[in-house]
């Protein structure tokens, strides 16, 4: 994947609203955009950095962009882009009829997001996503089934000492270690 190429990809489309953003009255934002390794369920995200300077940055996934194909790749960049134009013009505009509006005059459909499933990625695509969103895992000793938790999830079980129940109808209490093959 040629992250720099499609980075170009992305201002390409970001003038390209902009002109449109233009002859619709509204001023153009500034948008900048970056890569995120930490996005395993969701293609990007958007938010407002200033709003007097109508600047704004757009989060697109490193992790499941090569996985997406062309046409998603350009709906999931407009998408985040008809999502600071609506926060611009209505601070919490989320997916509601101001986002859509921008999505159509972007000439998109105004479609509030993809599901990440077996059928929009293939099976490596999953198992990697998840895999990258539970850094933790622990083992049940009775059993041997393996869970997997993110950090946060883990850190409230320990520091509230909680038990789990499944399957096998043992309560236990699981023992996490870190998910040393993930780096992190």
């Amino acid at each position: 994947m040629d992250y720099c190429r499609e980075g170009l990809n992305f201002f390409k489309v970001a003038k390209e609203c902009g002109d449109i953003a233009r002859s619709h009255g509204a001023k153009v934002a500034s948008i900048s955009m970056e890569w995120s390794g930490r996005f395993s369920r969701r293609m990007g995200d958007a938010r407002v950095t200033d709003r007097l300077a109508r600047c704004g940055l757009v989060r697109l996934s490193r992790t499941l962009w090569p996985l997406a194909t062309e046409s998603k790749r350009r709906n999931t960049m407009i998408h985040e882009i008809a999502h600071i134009y609506a926060e611009l013009e209505r601070p919490g505009a989320g997916h509601g009829h101001v986002w859509a509006k921008w999505m159509r005059r972007f000439g998109e459909r105004a479609e509030r997001c993809y599901s990440l499933n077996a059928e929009s990625f293939s099976d490596v695509a999953a198992v990697k996503a998840k895999r990258l969103a539970n850094r933790y895992h622990g083992t049940c000793p009775r059993c041997g089934r393996t869970f997997n938790m993110a950090k946060a999830t883990r850190t409230r079980w320990i520091n509230r000492g909680q038990s789990r129940r499944h399957r096998c109808g043992q309560v236990l209490t699981v023992e996490w270690a870190r998910n040393m093959r993930l780096g992190g």
